[in-house]
């Protein structure tokens, strides 16, 4: 006996406000169908926006929000369970179905305003069949608003690069900063991000050659300052080059103080005077090892162990302080809670 001898039409069931998923068109056939399509969408989507990775976290939460989804939909045969959620959606186009979500999450959030928007890639547990390997997902994360604004899924064969292009070409980045792990740090998304009017956050990583050596330049080594001994050390001095040229102590110093003071990275500063990076690259280091630093500034200079420690012993009276306030709250708060009189409960 079929299980819809009514022939009841379950391709819809979309819940007021969710007029956007109406593209999406019901891909089941045959007449064993139990649950409305547009309900089915409705679960998953909340669920997701909950929180929820996969299928099995899906039903479980909408076991737990049962009463409430039903003031919503109507549930005519209870909660999907998670394999059958994971049958309708493999056969629901992501793209769309993405479209949709983020169509949707337009019309209920507020407009981004200079935005921090992380863009990152993670397999969703639960998603993976005995032909199939688990679902690979790149994702694009308000930060401000904790809401997922974009996805793309990786397809087969290919890693995050392709997805990530696709998220990035789809937002309106103007204003916001995109934060990628080393993966994304490619020329192609600084130039899409910039040509959007955004900004972008890249991380690097020791695999990444000589842009990973020209950031540590640039951050981590300290400020080269030469002594007046040192310089008149040095004057009959030279440095050769790797090309074999000869440059003067001068010209050294003069190379090291635009490195210093501009903020050009190494290699464009080394292509501007006719050197390779690597020899400016070295200038610096030996300067670093050779030379002594310039004393700080009193203003700057460091604290004396004994103002370390009775800094340090200040700083633990203040805490100590401040647990005891604390806990005075969190007793006076308890009591007033379990005062009827006070009509707390």
């Amino acid at each position: 006996m079929p299980r819809n001898p009514n022939k009841i039409d379950y391709s819809g069931g979309l819940p007021e406000g969710f007029e956007v998923f109406q593209i999406i068109e019901d891909p089941r056939t045959g007449h064993h169908k139990k649950h409305h399509f547009g309900e089915v969408l409705f679960m998953v989507t909340v669920a997701t926006l909950c929180g929820m990775n996969n299928f099995s976290e899906v039903e479980d939460f909408c076991e737990t929000q049962i009463q409430w989804l039903q003031k919503w939909i109507t549930l005519p045969h209870g909660i999907p369970r998670a394999q059958t959620f994971a049958n309708i959606f493999a056969l629901i186009s992501p793209k769309h179905f993405n479209d949709c979500l983020r169509a949707h999450l337009g019309s209920i959030s507020a407009p981004l305003r200079d935005e921090i928007i992380a863009i990152d890639g993670k397999s969703l547990r639960g998603s993976h069949t005995a032909k199939q390997g688990p679902v690979h997902v790149v994702s694009a994360w308000a930060t401000s608003q904790r809401v997922t604004i974009c996805q793309d899924h990786v397809q087969e064969k290919q890693n995050e690069i392709a997805a990530i292009g696709r998220i990035l070409n789809q937002l309106d980045l103007e204003g916001h900063t995109i934060t990628l792990d080393a993966m994304g740090t490619q020329r192609e998304f600084a130039k899409i991000i910039a040509a959007k009017k955004g900004h972008y956050l890249f991380a690097l990583k020791g695999n990444q050659g000589s842009l990973h050596k020209e950031a540590i330049d640039h951050f981590e080594l300290p400020p080269i300052r030469w002594t007046q001994a040192e310089q008149s050390e040095t004057t009959r001095l030279t440095m050769k080059s790797n090309t074999g040229k000869t440059y003067t102590d001068q010209f050294r110093q003069d190379a090291l103080d635009l490195l210093q003071n501009s903020h050009k990275s190494m290699a464009q500063i080394a292509r501007e005077l006719g050197i390779s990076s690597s020899t400016l690259r070295n200038w610096k280091k030996a300067a670093l090892k050779n030379t002594p630093m310039l004393p700080m500034s009193k203003e700057k200079a460091p604290l004396s162990a004994e103002e370390l420690y009775a800094q340090n012993q200040q700083l633990k009276k203040e805490i100590d302080s401040l647990r005891r306030q604390r806990d005075i709250l969190k007793k006076a708060a308890s009591i007033l809670a379990e005062d009827p009189q006070l009509g707390l409960r």
